[in-house]
């Protein structure tokens, strides 16, 4: 980024007591009463701003000056809150350009890419300029880096959402899933598209099933993909695509028993009988023919989870298999 004041620049800056220009302001040291029982050792650089700006705060002084020492005291912590809201007050009240304050938070989220503060000022600055045609190619640099940020992520479905910018939104997450199939962040954010978009309707889940299950033959382990596929499938009610599915997990299962694909084999079963053929009703297809068969592959499905493919979540599964036999008896 272009910003040109940093961190290492308010380093070579006096101590704010012996600047002239601060003579008026007395600081306000913090208040620990001496109780603490491991205390912090602040930088005397740190120390000497923040009781500063604690001593601003109390005056509620909105000047040039008191700008510039939120600007050092978020260098120093881009984590607090309190400055930031300080700050936020001061841009508004001094007119402030804010196309220069999207910039300086650009330069911060470089090296604190995880920080909620930011990212909610960020969004801030983003409303009071009405304009978030930087954003997506932002998030974007972010994910260079970090591609399941979970804080980028949010902020680029805030950004598309509020200003209406799906277009082409699909496809990106198509590409960052081939990027990478485990980003969990990039499955949630497709349908977060798909879910205000178009919707699930038949030939868009069709599209989503076959999407899945490529990225499924890829990396048979991965949960993201197991996951997002037991989500949209929920979309729909029962029909002949259920044998399809089955199908497809039977063959998986010649690759690896990964416990993803167990859980949703089971949870796919179960499915079939809440949704569609009640605990008193029998369905035929041609796996399956009636609800106690069902019953029996969901059943055995959780011992085979219990007892060699998941036992580290050996209670889950048998406590799973108990409320199963009591619920449909």
């Amino acid at each position: 980024m272009n910003y040109s004041y940093t961190l290492d620049d308010f380093k070579e800056e006096p101590l704010y007591r012996d600047r002239k220009d601060w003579e008026d302001v007395r600081p306000l040291s913090q208040n620990t009463d001496d109780i603490n029982v491991v205390s912090i050792q602040y930088s005397e650089k740190f120390k000497d701003a923040y009781d500063y700006l604690r001593a601003l705060l109390v005056k509620n002084e909105i000047s040039k000056r008191s700008l510039y020492l939120t600007r050092d005291c978020v260098l120093l912590n881009p984590a607090n809150y309190t400055v930031w809201h300080y700050r936020r007050k001061l841009l508004i009240g001094l007119n402030e350009d804010w196309e220069k304050e999207l910039e300086f938070t650009a330069y911060l989220l470089e090296n604190n890419s995880k920080n909620y503060q930011l990212w909610h000022h960020r969004s801030i600055v983003v409303q009071k300029l009405d304009d978030a045609s930087k954003e997506l190619s932002f998030t974007h640099l972010i994910f260079r880096d970090d591609p399941k940020n979970y804080h980028a992520w949010q902020h680029r479905q805030w950004v598309i959402k509020n200003f209406n910018m799906w277009q082409g939104e699909l496809e990106y997450t198509a590409q960052m899933i081939k990027d990478d199939v485990r980003n969990n962040s990039a499955w949630n954010h497709r349908y977060f598209v798909i879910k205000n978009t178009t919707g699930f309707l038949t030939d868009i889940l069709i599209k989503e099933i076959d999407f899945t299950k490529n990225m499924i033959t890829k990396v048979v382990e991965n949960e993201s993909s197991w996951n997002y596929l037991r989500g949209i499938l929920s979309k729909r009610s029962v029909s002949k695509e259920f044998t399809n599915i089955i199908d497809f997990c039977n063959e998986m299962r010649l690759k690896s028993n990964s416990p993803h694909l167990l859980a949703f084999m089971l949870y796919y079963y179960e499915d079939q009988i809440t949704k569609s053929i009640g605990p008193n009703t029998s369905i035929n297809t041609s796996i399956i023919s009636d609800k106690a068969d069902i019953m029996k592959h969901i059943l055995n499905l959780c011992q085979k989870l219990a007892d060699e493919y998941d036992v580290i979540r050996k209670n889950y599964w048998n406590y799973m298999a108990q409320e199963i036999r009591l619920k449909y008896n």
